[in-house]
């Protein structure tokens, strides 16, 4: 019986972190005008490195706006950017586009591990998101490559 409450225990405490991770893949701004910003980050981690097959090695942004209504808005220009400490070391792509069904997507690349916030700004409305760039190595490799912190 122990065992079983010890089970139980743990996958409620791994379905609490889980739904805690996917809450900050998440945020939302609203503006004057009563549209609403919401920025998705597909990964939170992204890797680097040989041994990262299997890991993902880019991040899925994706913007959604909506009007005062709650409708999605269609043709507004969604800008994507890094933090200028990532400039020539991280990369959205494309930096600018317009949404589509109330959408709209890019993919971040990193070339270097670190911390890194990535933006997305439909007129004054901006949204930040926090990704982290890892180097995975397999056992002996040596510590050449990408591995300078921002």
């Amino acid at each position: 019986m122990k065992r079983f409450a010890f089970v139980i225990g743990l996958a409620l405490l791994i379905g609490s972190g889980l739904s805690v991770a996917a809450k900050q893949k998440t945020t939302t701004s609203a503006s004057a005008q009563g549209h609403t910003l919401t920025l998705h980050v597909s990964a939170s981690e992204i890797w680097l490195g040989p041994e990262a097959q299997g890991f993902p090695r880019a991040a899925t942004l994706t913007a959604q706006v909506r009007n005062a209504k709650g409708q999605l808005v269609d043709g507004l220009e969604v800008a994507f950017k890094v933090e200028p400490a990532w400039i020539g070391s991280a990369f959205v792509t494309p930096a600018q586009t317009l949404t589509r069904n109330g959408a709209a997507s890019a993919v971040l690349t990193a070339e270097t591990i670190g911390l890194l916030h990535v933006t997305a700004q439909v007129d004054e409305l901006v949204q930040q998101a926090t990704i982290l760039v890892q180097l995975r190595q397999g056992p002996g490799s040596s510590s050449g490559g990408p591995n300078i912190y921002r």
